[in-house]
């Protein structure tokens, strides 16, 4: 045995060092990266969370003053299109009231008659036909528009009409609006007048008009995102106006919507409830995925019968930001949680940093949408109120602002005149020198009335080439001298053409007692009186002098 082996023999033998195990709580590193990645995890989750509540409250705020400003958007279409009809409706009222009556009794002849109903549908080329029926059931006259839709119109018309007369009347009516007349092609509404002299019914003045342009006007600019549009249906479920056009006639209550019962559901609520929101669920055929859509609508009401503007929208197209928001979170989720490996205690800040960043852009975007949303309804409320060639306000308001000071009138007893005036044989110069320059001659003409109003006075645009004047506070006496300066103005106005001279000529009444029709009424025999008296000259209830 050599010196190395005793030595290595003396040694006592040592025991085997054990192995750590990696899995041993022990082990600090170990335990550190094991609660670290637990508190990351739990942070993750928690900051998902939170992202995931918020985003649920912001979509579900978002939809919420959606659905209102749809709610708002479709109010504004509907009270555009009222005010369409009823001034339809208005002038049929006039013709069964006076105009007819006077027919009747031989005051006027069978070309009176023709002027005046060729007039109405000047007026208003939605007008497809207007006839009279008398009391037998003969067509006395009848004028349609030379189209396949003004022959259809005037049919359905004269059908209508004479109808009513053979099936008896049980009371007194002004005004009748059977079911309308709603196909793919056509989409009409028929209203009757009919024509009383001494409580006896003589006949009936049916008119009617074509829905196309008043949706083409009215409803087809709404639209929101992709598939988000506005449509119009009535009380009985047919479809008057849809972007998908082969729907239009066709009844929702008939089997178009079989498959869709929440739809259904919807569709009895428009047909029931004048005004309106909802939601509804249904599956789409092409790719199987069930849609969402935010519904909101407003009736129009003809007579007894409804005009259901209203505006959908899916929910894809209402969120389609907060979507793009919810992914920029999700990217962000994923750079804290890689971020907390590296720089721990930093975590929070961050969150927070980017959590604000997020919050005040969606903030700033839905105040952008609102902003949007609300200067497009101020725009479309304007141009309800305001005739579009002159930039005056239309007849549908300038009527309105009448009944009103009328009524203040009544209240407070102060005085109030009223100034009806037209353009002295404007037809002529839209004959001679074109229907342009005879827009621009209405436009200086009220550029110049204007310069001579105060500001709590109304001007409007009456029809056609007549115009209204409103003159709260003003007696007959001033009154006759504001419209004195009027027409002075206008005749002294210069023009481009050689020899060139606009007169006007106007009636002036001062209200005593009586309605605001009454008034007018009262105001337009006075313009005739003008007229008849030779043009260029403002009358009053008592004879004027000629001023030329």
């Amino acid at each position: 045995m050599n010196q190395k082996e005793s030595v290595e023999m003396d040694k006592e033998p040592k025991e085997p060092v054990p192995k750590r195990d990696p899995d041993s709580p022990s082990d600090p590193h170990r335990k550190f990266t094991l609660f670290f990645a637990i508190g990351a995890l739990s942070a993750l989750l928690l900051f998902s969370a939170a992202t995931s509540l918020i985003y649920s409250k912001a979509v579900s705020r978002h939809e919420k003053r959606f659905n209102e400003q749809q709610a708002l958007q479709a109010y504004l279409a509907k009270k555009a299109i009222a005010d369409k009809i009823n001034w339809i409706a208005d002038h049929g009222k006039l013709l069964a009231l006076y105009s007819l009556p006077e027919f009747i009794q031989g005051k006027r002849d069978l070309n009176s008659l023709e002027r005046l109903f060729k007039i109405e549908q000047s007026l208003s080329p939605e007008n497809l036909a207007i006839c009279y029926v008398d009391a037998p059931g003969k067509v006395v006259y009848g004028l349609p528009h030379e189209t396949p839709a003004g022959r259809e119109a005037e049919r359905i018309a004269v059908k209508l009409a004479q109808n009513y007369l053979a099936n008896g009347i049980s009371k007194k009516e002004d005004m009748i609006v059977p079911p309308f007349h709603i196909t793919n092609r056509f989409q009409m509404v028929v209203i009757l007048f009919p024509v009383y002299i001494e409580n006896r019914l003589r006949g009936v003045t049916a008119m009617t008009f074509d829905l196309k342009p008043i949706a083409s006007h009215y409803i087809a600019p709404i639209v929101s995102g992709r598939y988000g549009a506005a449509y119009l249906q009535d009380n009985r479920g047919n479809v008057v106006y849809d972007h998908e056009t082969d729907i239009i006639g066709k009844n929702v209550f008939n089997g178009i919507h079989d498959k869709y019962p929440d739809l259904l559901r919807v569709d009895r609520r428009l047909a029931s409830e004048p005004s309106g929101h909802d939601e509804y669920r249904f599956t789409v055929e092409r790719n199987g995925r069930v849609s969402r859509k935010l519904i909101a609508w407003d009736s129009v009401m003809v007579g007894e019968q409804k005009l259901i503007v209203c505006l959908s929208a899916p929910d894809m197209e209402i969120d389609r930001e907060l979507v793009s928001f919810r992914t920029q979170w999700i990217i962000s989720a994923l750079f804290l949680f890689i971020a907390l490996t590296t720089m721990g205690l930093f975590f929070l800040r961050t969150r927070q940093r980017l959590f604000k960043q997020a919050a005040s852009l969606l903030k700033d975007r839905v105040e952008e949408r609102t902003a949007e949303l609300q200067a497009a309804n101020a725009k479309l409320k304007q141009l309800s109120i305001t005739d579009s060639l002159t930039g005056i306000y239309n007849r549908g308001y300038i009527c309105k602002k009448l009944e009103g000071e009328v009524k203040k009138v009544i209240r407070y007893g102060h005085p109030l005149s009223i100034i009806l005036f037209d353009v002295d044989r404007f037809k002529n110069v839209n004959d001679r020198y074109g229907h342009q320059f005879g827009d621009s001659v209405l436009q200086k003409i009220c550029d110049a009335i204007k310069e001579n109003m105060r500001e709590i006075d109304f001007f409007g645009r009456y029809g056609g080439e007549e115009f209204l004047i409103i003159l709260p506070g003003i007696n007959l006496e001033q009154g006759h001298v504001v419209g004195e300066r009027m027409r002075k103005g206008v005749e002294a106005l210069k023009w481009d053409k050689p020899n060139f001279k606009v007169t006007i000529s106007g009636g002036i009444v001062t209200h005593d007692t009586g309605s605001d029709s009454e008034l007018l009424k009262t105001a337009d025999d006075l313009l005739y009186r003008a007229k008849s008296r030779g043009r260029n000259r403002m009358e009053t209830k008592t004879p004027n002098p000629v001023t030329t």
